[in-house]
């Protein structure tokens, strides 16, 4: 009976100093994704206190001059687009903030504003800044997860590579105006180069262990 009680706080002991070795891997602004990976605290550009970037694509969209792109964005910093498993396991089980849906915790109660589709096809930053109703990051301190990134339920859908999405992408936790989005929810059918007012990204870092 004893050797199991050593065996069983001997592990505690042993994950709580690999969770705070991963941890103390990563840079200020990141927190641990996986093993071996970590991830932006907040949605980019990381800062908190500042709205996120939206009309963001996966990859390049050769239509427009201007695009928010994520795969070139993350690269600019060293990083790299997060998986679905990774953004999964850094989000937490069901919601970030427990398993229970709040409508409180996190920015996924606005409704759409009626849009001006010519406009927004010709990408005219006043308009889309007028429909965009997502929060700056860390507002709703509530939509904190376990890993302790904010706002991957609600503010701006995300970016991903999954194998199951259709062109190998994905967009997780839906946004400020669908209260659908969970940890496990997944938007699949979008090209990575599909891109509205609703959808942003964050970027993953691997690191040596």
């Amino acid at each position: 009976m004893k050797s199991t009680i050593l065996a069983a706080c001997l592990f505690a002991i042993l994950a709580t100093h690999s969770a705070r070795s991963q941890l103390a891997a990563c840079p200020d602004d990141m927190v641990v994704a996986s093993e071996g990976v970590c991830i932006d605290r907040y949605e980019w550009p990381n800062k908190k206190g500042v709205r996120p970037l939206v009309y963001a694509t996966g990859l390049e969209d050769d239509r427009w001059n201007e695009v928010n792109e994520a795969s070139l964005l993350c690269a600019t910093v060293h990083k790299r687009v997060c998986t679905k498993t990774e953004w999964q396991h850094a989000c937490g089980d069901k919601y970030p903030y427990g398993d229970t849906f709040d409508p409180t915790a996190c920015n996924t109660e606005k409704r759409f504003r009626k849009v001006d589709e010519k406009k927004v096809d010709r990408y005219d930053k006043k308009e889309l800044a007028r429909l965009d109703q997502s929060a700056p990051a860390g507002e709703y301190e509530k939509c904190r997860s376990p890993s302790g990134a904010y706002d991957m339920v609600g503010n701006a859908e995300e970016w991903v590579r999954c194998d199951e999405g259709v062109f190998g992408w994905c967009l997780m936790g839906r946004h400020w105006a669908d209260n659908r989005g969970s940890c496990k929810f997944v938007v699949t059918k979008h090209h990575p180069r599909w891109h509205y007012y609703s959808t942003g990204f964050r970027c993953c870092l691997d690191f040596e262990k």
